[in-house]
């Protein structure tokens, strides 16, 4: 239920500066993509490493860096390094 909420939200409508302007929009929106992370997590531990591919593009599309950057380069590289390992079981 919580996942079908996470997947209704998109940052889409909002204009890029808004939120690169704004140090704490950059936190607050990050939030989102945590919870992804927790869910594709999840489903790593369960070996649904198909699941978890769906969940990466899905936020990866919502998310997009370039419109939202990662509030630092150590949480990129932390999303980064579980993405990788899905990455190498899904195939």
């Amino acid at each position: 239920m919580v996942l079908e909420k996470l997947k209704t939200y998109t940052i889409q409508n909002i204009k890029i500066d808004e939120i690169k302007n704004s140090r704490d929009a950059i936190i607050v929106l990050n939030n989102y993509r945590w919870a992804y992370y927790s869910n594709i997590y999840h489903l790593v531990s369960l070996s649904k490493y198909d699941k978890a591919q769906q969940l990466i593009n899905e936020m990866t599309e919502k998310f997009s860096k370039e419109k939202l950057p990662f509030v630092s380069e150590s949480q990129e590289i932390y999303f980064s390094d579980l993405f990788n390992q899905v990455d190498k079981n899904y195939r």
